[in-house]
């Protein structure tokens, strides 16, 4: 009984062996048995290798210190001291071996931490083209000056002190009146700019406000207050003669302005600095831009979303 069986398996493995697929397999098996015996340095695990030369160490550098000129990574490099080359590769070398082992155990799959990371070194290397932009001439600033002339405008200023009196019984003009009869008494005593602190209430904010823009004058008395004192002009406004009452959002207020400067556009060559700095940026930005712009368009937008319509 048994001996019928293994006879019948003996047919069965030499009915195999002479296929020639299982032969074909066999002989390359063999071969690279002995292939891997006589050159075992090439099978090791390439993922557990760290190769560092002084490219990647150039590149390393780059990254870790912002530096996008490789000329100058390179000079930097090669004036690096011994120690200063050990620790570079150490720090290298560790940086790259956590980043193998996080990849053996997957962790950058499907992690949004990771893909933004991603997206912003993409983002990070596409600044080296900044390189790439042309010197500005002054056509340049002309042109860029006069198409952006409203954000070098100066805004209008305004020098003054205030007398204030708090407005305590908002049901009556009570306050208004008192207000109306302190201005009397500042006007015939001829109550100078630096004598204001010697009359009424103490303010929340500030007594004297000098050179002011309208902006920091409504944040401290509202839109009613700051409309009335920036609707005289300077050459209406009398010398040492007191204007009001004015209400704030906090009551009633005697002003002695003493200068007003109108808004005005200032000309390029007072401003030529903060031209050429905001046109450079935004070359900079162009520049960039048009890489990313280059990335995005090797890939295809696939729609595939459902209508919940």
């Amino acid at each position: 009984m048994v001996q019928p069986l293994i006879i019948g398996m003996k047919n069965f493995i030499l009915k195999i062996l002479r296929e020639p697929i299982v032969q074909f397999g066999l002989l390359a098996s063999l071969l690279l048995y002995v292939d891997i015996n006589r050159n075992p340095d090439d099978y090791k695990n390439s993922n557990y290798q760290i190769m560092i030369d002084d490219n990647i160490l150039i590149n390393f550098m780059q990254q870790r210190a912002k530096i996008f000129n490789p000329d100058e990574a390179i000079n930097i490099y090669q004036n690096l001291a011994e120690l200063e080359k050990k620790k570079l590769m150490t720090d290298f070398f560790h940086q790259e071996a956590l980043y193998r082992e996080a990849l053996i155990n997957n962790f950058d799959k499907n992690d949004p931490i990771i893909k933004r990371r991603l997206v912003q070194k993409v983002d990070y290397l596409s600044q080296g083209f900044y390189d790439e932009v042309s010197p500005i001439s002054r056509r340049d600033l002309e042109n860029y000056f006069e198409k952006n002339k409203e954000n070098y405008r100066k805004p209008a200023l305004i020098t003054f002190t205030h007398v204030f009196l708090k407005d305590k019984n908002k049901v009556d003009d009570t306050t208004l009146r008192r207000a109306e009869a302190l201005m009397e008494t500042l006007n015939e005593k001829v109550v100078l700019f630096e004598e204001s602190g010697l009359y009424g209430e103490r303010f929340l904010y500030n007594r004297n406000y000098v050179n002011r823009e309208s902006s920091e004058i409504e944040s401290h008395f509202g839109e009613q207050f700051k409309n009335a004192v920036f609707a005289y002009s300077s050459s209406k406004l009398e010398k040492s003669a007191w204007i009001g009452p004015i209400q704030s959002d906090y009551g009633w207020h005697l002003v002695l302005i003493t200068q007003i400067s109108d808004s005005y556009t200032p000309t390029l060559n007072s401003v030529e600095a903060d031209v050429r700095g905001d046109l450079y940026r935004e070359e900079q930005f162009a520049s960039k831009m048009r890489r990313l712009n280059q990335v995005k368009a090797k890939y295809e937008l696939i729609d595939q979303t459902d209508s919940y319509d």
